[in-house]
């Protein structure tokens, strides 16, 4: 992931996809948010959702590592070196980059190895130069052990491939330039005006060419990624244009290059992973395209309890094979902005005991819409509470969120059975669904009519709700509402959700 994009409109993208009809798609996905890290960007993502980015500390640019559950750490230097930048990880976690001896690497950095240690941290190594070379630069690495980038005499820059422990080895005859991205067939892809692939195994360069049988003429294609089945992705370059130069665009073996979304100085591709799904900036609007879903403007994506968060027009989205996404992002409502980690939602737990009618009625005839909890003073369509993630007891990822509430305060709770065969009977101003043994898992604030459960920081719903084996939970949320509106109480509730909980 390393297309920079500047700041821009999404209403042009809007009014260009509307126009075309680019963005067709089915029913679109959420995803749910972590906050990963306090970066502005990310460089990529492995397959497990780990990240590594560069940014500026205690003065220095420096390399780092986060994930679910690691928070931003940089990574270690080699002696004498004060930066570095992190360029890529693999699935095995090694990653490779730059280091320096002045405030950036940029200025006569070398490249350098990060290899996962037994301690839990990692070791460096520098990989060297090419003779009388001043700099060079690890750019991409596979999972079989390859590592590639280039190596600079201080006017040209040679592609390199690179070893740990033993000296690089010049790719200058194949003639390619920059490699940008390698596979695990050991085949990269450069950044040269016409896209060419280097097979390690056999040596053999192949020109990509640039798009053809198109209405417009395109006189250059600039590769970015490299996927399992060969796919490229890059930026496909108009031969005469002032406001329509590039557009994002995918080479697939056996069928040639496409091309996707519309043409406008700043549109291009930013990732693509094994599946050939890619993330894409059309006009400054950072989108998804899942083949056989469809493409999506990945802020409209966004699951939150709480405000909206405004995606980053500054650089482009990585995306891995489970289809997490990874880019910066803002919440003005709760004041937080770094990268996010977005995972698609897995819906979890079964709706019952609704206040539309269908179960117990309602207090006072105060029905709510279809599938929610009763109506309440600041919503006739009542509350609801749905779950995702994955609810296992020895991997819970399980959130319970609840909206259509008002900004009052909202207890979180588990039962272990569903009260009056599942519809429910009158509490308050609306129906209690969970019952049993009843535990409280925890009391939020919502903003915006919903909160969730867990919040940050809080212990997962198993470990809260003491879930030690394989079995059926119910779950509901009760929330205050000052407001008198049906009966004296002043509090009303959610529809309920049942749970089982795998191993």
């Amino acid at each position: 992931m390393n297309q920079t994009i500047r700041p821009g409109c999404r209403a042009a993208l809007a009014l260009l996809v509307l126009s075309s009809g680019a963005l067709m798609a089915q029913t679109p996905p959420r995803y749910r948010v972590e906050l990963l890290a306090t970066a502005t960007s990310a460089s990529d993502m492995n397959q497990a959702g780990v990240a590594v980015g560069s940014q500026l500390i205690a003065g220095n640019l420096r390399g780092w590592i986060a994930s679910h559950g690691q928070p931003l750490t940089p990574l270690p230097l080699p002696a004498g070196r004060v930066s570095s930048v992190a360029n890529e990880i693999n699935d095995q976690g090694v990653i490779v980059g730059q280091v320096g001896s002045s405030y950036s690497p940029e200025f006569s950095g070398i490249a350098a190895l990060w290899t996962p240690n037994v301690g839990g941290g990692y070791t460096v190594q520098e990989l060297g130069l090419l003779p009388g070379h001043v700099s060079s630069n690890a750019t991409a690495l596979n999972n079989v052990g390859d590592v590639v980038g280039w190596s600079s005499n201080g006017t040209y820059r040679t592609p390199a491939l690179f070893f740990a422990g033993g000296a690089p080895l010049s790719l200058s005859s194949t003639g390619v330039f920059d490699p940008q991205a390698i596979n695990d067939s050991r085949v990269l892809i450069d950044r040269s005006w016409d896209g060419k692939l280097l097979d390690l195994n056999t040596m053999q360069v192949t020109s990509l060419g640039v798009p053809q049988g198109f209405p417009t003429n395109y006189t250059s294609v600039m590769g970015y990624s490299i996927n399992a089945p060969g796919q490229v992705s890059g930026v496909a370059y108009l031969a005469t244009s002032t406001s329509c130069i590039q557009q994002s665009a995918r080479h697939t073996p056996g069928l040639g290059w496409e091309v996707f979304g519309p043409c406008s100085n700043w549109s291009g591709v930013a990732d693509m992973n094994d599946h050939g799904d890619m993330t894409m900036v059309w006009v400054l609007t950072p989108v998804v395209q899942l083949n056989g879903v469809g493409t999506f403007v990945i802020e409209d994506l966004i699951d939150v309890p709480v405000g909206h968060w405004y995606v980053s027009n500054f650089s482009g989205f990585a995306i891995n094979n489970a289809q997490q996404l990874l880019g910066p992002a803002t919440n003005p409502t709760t004041g937080e902005s770094g990268l996010l980690l977005l995972t698609p939602e897995t819906p979890a737990g079964t709706a019952f005991c609704f206040g539309d009618g269908s179960g117990a009625s309602c207090p006072c005839g105060n029905q709510g819409a279809a599938g929610n909890g009763c109506a309440h003073s600041l919503n006739p369509g009542g509350a609801n509470l749905r779950g995702s993630g994955l609810a296992s007891i020895a991997g819970d990822t399980l959130v319970l969120q609840g909206a259509g509430m008002p900004d009052s305060s909202a207890l979180y709770f588990q039962g272990t059975s569903m009260l009056n065969g599942g519809l429910g009977v009158t509490f308050g101003d609306g129906l209690r669904c969970a019952g049993g043994s009843v535990l409280r898992l925890g009391t939020q604030s919502n903003a915006g009519g919903a909160s969730q459960y867990p919040g940050a920081g809080d212990p997962s719903v198993s470990s809260r709700g003491l879930v030690t084996s394989p079995g059926t939970r119910t779950y509901q949320v009760w929330y205050r509402n000052a407001a008198v509106f049906c009966t004296a109480a002043t509090f009303n509730l959610t529809n309920g959700l049942t749970v089982s909980w795998s191993p």
